[in-house]
């Protein structure tokens, strides 16, 4: 790239439509402008949510919009417009053997030094780099909650996407969801030992590392699961989740009249999420189609309600 067609500080100021001043005075005090705070994990532990001032949000929205790159490989299904965890799912449907691994504390390992140079690699001059790259983490890591860090996620394994790729594309198909790592094909122990030591040789250089515990194989007869959704014969949500709520509203249909204050709106909008997990999954059912349907109306009912 020539010297003079770089990103320097005027033109990402210009790109922004921000004052070169305050942009300055707002990635010098970025670090004050997060709130963090902790929401439980489907595993019942706890996840940290670092999530960005509305000043500072708005920044990172036009980051993403006017300066960033938009490079995301066709392994990667998450945080892509027009993509879901279906579409992760799909390239998986009915193989002989799946295995699925999983990147340890994702964002977290993501770091500042690691966003700065690629910055610098992808035609930023160093200051510019240095303020996009303020702008976008907390603490010394992408934070998780930040309008920035899933693009950036994205970009920043972009060529571990390809590399990966490149070494399975003959026995095996790759997707990756986020932190979640999927192959499936007709493969192997042999094969599955390779794929993992070169999934770590290639996360190396990005200062991150597997999730010895979130390794897993399941072969065709066993319950085959990616990213909550099993791919044996076709597409569809766990059958404990749909047995689940499949009582949970037999419950609410039942009580609703006489025991609707035990229905919190949280507790309902909890529910609705969940019905919606299983409908979009397959919105031509038309038993969850129904369930989201009343749950919908409800939900229209309290909005309109006197409290």
């Amino acid at each position: 790239m020539r010297k003079n067609s770089r990103i320097d500080l005027d033109k990402l100021a210009v790109k922004l439509g921000l004052p070169l001043k305050f942009l300055r005075w707002q990635a010098a005090t970025v670090q004050t402008s997060y709130r963090v705070y902790t929401i439980p994990k489907s595993n019942g532990k706890m996840r940290t949510i670092e999530a960005p001032s509305r000043q500072l949000k708005f920044i990172q929205s036009r980051l993403v919009a006017t300066v960033l790159p938009h490079k995301v490989s066709s392994c990667a299904t998450a945080f892509v417009s027009g993509k879901n965890i279906t579409d992760n799912a799909r390239p998986h449907l009915n193989k002989p053997v799946v295995l699925g691994m999983d990147i340890k504390n994702f964002f977290p390992s993501l770091s500042y030094k690691l966003l700065f140079d690629y910055l610098m690699k992808n035609g930023f001059t160093p200051d510019a780099a240095k303020t996009v790259t303020a702008l976008c983490t907390f603490n010394g890591h992408l934070p998780q909650g930040a309008v920035t860090s899933p693009h950036l996620a994205n970009l920043l394994l972009y060529e571990f996407d390809l590399a990966i790729r490149r070494y399975v594309r003959r026995f095996a198909t790759y997707t990756r969801y986020a932190d979640d790592l999927t192959f499936s094909g007709d493969f192997g122990e042999n094969e599955i030992s390779a794929i993992i030591s070169r999934c770590r040789m290639e996360l190396r250089p990005l200062g991150l590392k597997l999730n010895p515990d979130k390794t897993h194989v399941s072969r065709r007869g066993s319950r085959q699961q990616i990213t909550g959704l099993v791919v044996n014969d076709k597409i569809q949500a766990p059958r404990e989740l749909r047995r689940s709520l499949r009582q949970e509203m037999y419950y609410l249909n039942r009580f609703w009249e006489r025991e609707c204050h035990r229905f919190t709106d949280e507790r309902l909008e909890s529910l609705l999420g969940k019905i919606n997990f299983v409908w979009n999954i397959d919105r031509g059912n038309a038993e969850f189609s129904e369930y989201r349907r009343q749950l919908l109306e409800i939900k229209k009912f309290r909005c309109s309600s006197p409290r």
